[in-house]
């Protein structure tokens, strides 16, 4: 007969230990007894002539009662195998039930608990107390308390004045987290640490992140947290793992954007241009410029609804369709897409400084092409004339 099954559980740190729940149930004497009375019922039923069909009945409806409490008693007893492997043993109480248990003695195991029952209820009260006093004074000062380091922390990552700036933000930030850890400094925090490529870290808080905060995350956060683990991916050269995380933010966005495509067409659009970087860098040239093309249709739709948000995100996309055809020595659509980068930016480079440097970038390519000043000045015209009409 079947006494059971072995158990392998795996504690995190240590070695695979195993947990033969034979053993356990060999020992046992309940267990063994459960066996005896089905074995005893099966011989009464082979004993019991078939013409008495309600005393056979019955002796089978026993039967199948034993069976039911043995299936019930492995299966109470392979979780209480897997519990005595997962918690810490750090009481004498519990110490002797796993002595008990372990000697299949399951009923003792109980008794050792039950007995102390009174000492037990006394430390749950007192225990309780504490956790009362601890979620009405304690913790509300505690996030008062990480709410200050948290703006703290924000504040102090341009104090370049400060020559331990980085350090000193770091700092901050991990007191806010450990007074009190919210969606909002794990999440910034992860985001600085990537920023400045402490990208280990980054990665870990990222995690911590998902994790920590599953029940209350949106999808668009956690595609938002996908993007960026993909980009930190993609910096350490762990294409695979970028790979992967682009496409699930991608299908994310995507889902996102059927029921709301105002709100997540830019963000399917920007995964699509960091899934073409990606291609490119990987030289899978043909998947790279499928998605260049589709991220900078989306951002041309955007950009005939709002012009003034969304037209610098058109030059974007020109200006990586002109690199990834320079990568192929596609010299005429190198220079158109350029070329569209230019006349894009130079009407709004004085009200928008920041993209200053990148028109003269744009520019500077275009005359790697051998290009002259009055030829940039004519493609830009007959550009800007066409869009005109």
């Amino acid at each position: 007969m079947d006494l059971g099954k072995k158990v392998n559980i795996n504690v995190q740190g240590n070695e695979d230990t195993s947990v033969d729940v034979n053993l356990i149930l060999g020992k046992s004497i309940q267990y063994q007894d459960l066996l005896d009375q089905l074995e005893t019922n099966e011989k009464l039923l082979s004993l019991t002539p078939e013409e008495k069909t309600e005393e056979r009945l019955k002796i089978s409806n026993k039967i199948n009662g034993f069976k039911d409490q043995i299936k019930q008693f492995k299966q109470d007893v392979i979780q209480l195998a897997e519990q005595f492997q997962n918690i810490e043993i750090n009481t004498e109480r519990l110490k002797q039930a796993k002595e008990f248990f372990d000697k299949g003695e399951i009923g003792e195991a109980r008794a050792i608990l039950e007995s102390d029952l009174e000492q037990m209820n006394d430390e749950y009260s007192h225990l309780m107390q504490q956790k009362e006093k601890f979620e009405n004074e304690i913790l509300p000062n505690l996030k008062k308390c990480s709410d200050e380091f948290f703006i703290l922390a924000i504040s102090k990552q341009t104090d370049y004045s400060d020559s331990n700036w980085l350090q000193n933000t770091c700092s901050y930030f991990e007191k806010s987290i450990e007074a009190y850890s919210t969606k909002e400094n794990v999440f910034q925090y992860a985001l600085f640490l990537q920023q400045h490529n402490q990208f280990a870290k980054a990665e870990n808080y990222y995690q911590r992140y998902l994790d920590d905060f599953s029940a209350n995350n949106s999808l668009s956060d956690v595609a938002t947290t996908l993007n960026n683990l993909a980009n930190l991916h993609q910096a350490k050269n762990e294409y695979e793992d970028a790979l992967k995380e682009y496409e699930e933010a991608l299908g994310i966005y995507r889902k996102l954007a059927e029921e709301n495509p105002s709100t997540y067409l830019p963000d399917v659009a920007m995964t699509l241009n960091n899934l073409a970087n990606l291609h490119q860098a990987k030289n899978e040239y043909e998947d790279a410029l499928k998605e260049y093309e589709e991220a900078l249709e989306i951002r041309r739709k955007l950009a005939e609804e709002n012009r003034q948000v969304y037209i610098i995100d058109v030059a974007q996309c020109c200006y990586n369709l002109s690199n990834f055809y320079r990568e192929l020595d596609y010299k005429e659509n190198s220079i158109k897409f350029m070329t569209e980068t230019v006349s894009i930016l130079i009407p709004i480079a004085e009200r928008v400084p920041y993209t200053q440097k990148y028109l003269q970038i744009a520019i500077a390519s275009l005359k790697d092409w051998g290009l002259s000043e009055q030829d940039i000045i004519k493609l830009i015209a007959e550009k800007l004339e066409i869009e005109k009409d």
